[in-house]
């Protein structure tokens, strides 16, 4: 038996018995959750409680799951320390109230969904945080991201405007692990970037941050949705929602366990491998030959911007012309920098425009950048391709409306934003904005 498999059998009986642990590697770090019995929270709860104690002694509290009442399982969310007790009582069986018979909690909590290698907490002023396991000392992957955290540290770059990374608040060191403490800020948000305006301002902010890493020799080749944070945490109410519309949002990314950290010049290769991060990489990246990362992450996050805002083809022709360009063979492909410019571009001609208005089918003039609803409706990761032209790029539109509107049947719901124009015309639009200037009234259809 070899060590790891001598390793995941000591972690086992641990678990087993309910006893907390800290494993030897990141590797085994990250695969806790296959160790569980029935509860993915149960095996990585016990690791993080392993080091409350220590992350205690440096301010924060661990975050804690909730125990069913009729088993020895947990929720699979976590929750401020005393959270859960100060609205159900110690025991769960007695909801708390005040002196007027009111239940409930007094202050906002969002809960959280943990990962094998993230947990949150809060600190002693209580402001949010997450953990994260960055580094055990031999990890490839973790040494380079503990590498580039440290980089974009420096104070130069930390406070720079363009550096669009969440910024760590410190560095835990504990035995041979390195452990990174973020703000905790919000998932990207698919669902709310729904007109024109907030899409196309995702793009310039992503571009920008990674023209950023380039500059700094660091591609970071895991462009993903999972690997983009919004500066936003806690309760929006009505008026303030979608933040993405109504807060000067910032865009960050995540997770450099994927990345290239290049000392020499932008137009250095990285090493072969023989996988691909995402279904979204760029070809050469399996290869198996050496590549240019930096040509990689734009091919990469030209992918990311179809699949998240394929509707804005429909929109506007530029933004399909930008994204073909990011996606020719790696020598002929935009920079990132050149990518930024010219949706920078793009965004700038919309705030400019002087006539941003256009007349629906009832002769309602309607702010075509932020009154034109797009489809949120996410193809899975890398199952389209660039769309060769205008016709390709429709079709692609048209199945994604469909799958929209099977959507809707399978829940019994009416669509919503009916009153809003629409990048293609279909049933409950009251007008529409199209590269071809199609407008039908087709509410009654």
């Amino acid at each position: 038996m070899g060590n790891d498999a001598v390793e995941v059998a000591r972690l086992q009986h641990l678990a087993e018995n309910n006893e907390p642990f800290l494993p030897r590697t990141l590797s085994l770090w990250k695969e806790m959750y296959m160790l569980d019995r029935g509860s993915n929270l149960n095996c990585i709860h016990l690791v993080w409680k392993y080091l409350s104690n220590v992350f205690l002694s440096h301010g924060y509290e661990l975050y804690v799951p909730r125990k069913h009442l009729d088993s020895d399982t947990f929720s699979t969310m976590v929750y401020p320390a005393g959270y859960m007790e100060s609205i159900y009582g110690v025991d769960g069986t007695q909801c708390a109230q005040d002196d007027c018979g009111t239940l409930g909690s007094d202050r906002y909590m969002c809960s959280f969904y943990p990962y094998a290698a993230v947990w949150p907490a809060r600190n002693k002023s209580g402001r949010e945080v997450v953990i994260k396991v960055v580094s055990d000392s031999q990890d490839s992957k973790g040494l380079t991201e503990l590498r580039v955290m440290q980089h974009l540290a420096r104070h130069d770059l930390r406070t720079h405007p363009r550096n669009r990374t969440v910024p760590f608040l410190e560095l835990i060191e504990h035995e041979q692990f390195t452990f990174a403490v973020l703000p905790r800020w919000t998932d990207f948000p698919q669902r709310e970037i729904r007109i024109p305006k907030t899409a196309i301002e995702c793009c310039v902010q992503m571009t920008e941050g990674l023209a950023f890493l380039h500059e700094n020799h660091i591609a970071h080749l895991d462009i993903s949705p999972e690997n983009v944070m919004i500066n936003f945490f806690g309760y929006a109410p009505l008026t303030l929602s979608p933040v993405v519309e109504h807060l000067p949002i910032k865009y960050a990314f995540i997770d450099f366990g994927e990345s290239v950290f290049l000392d020499g010049h932008s137009g250095s290769l990285a090493p072969p491998r023989d996988y691909a991060p995402r279904p979204t990489s760029a070809p050469e990246v399996s290869s198996g030959k050496p590549f240019d990362p930096f040509a990689a992450d734009v091919y990469q996050t030209a992918m990311f911007m179809l699949e998240q805002f394929y509707d804005l083809t429909g929109f506007t022709p530029e933004f399909l012309s930008i994204l073909q360009a990011m996606t020719r063979s790696p020598d002929t492909r935009l920079s990132m920098a050149e990518a930024h410019r010219s949706l920078a571009v793009l965004r700038d001609s919309w705030i400019s425009d002087p006539h941003p208005e256009v007349l629906d089918v009832i002769q309602r003039p309607l702010n075509k950048y932020t009154k034109t609803f797009l489809n949120t409706r996410r193809p899975f990761p890398g199952s389209v391709s660039m769309p060769a032209n205008d016709d390709e790029a429709k079709s692609l539109r048209e199945r994604m409306q469909r799958d929209q509107q099977d959507e809707k049947r399978r829940v019994a719901r009416w669509p919503s934003q009916t009153a809003m124009l629409r990048v293609d015309p279909i049933r409950g639009t009251i007008g529409c904005v199209h590269g071809n200037h199609a407008k039908h009234d087709i509410y009654d259809e």
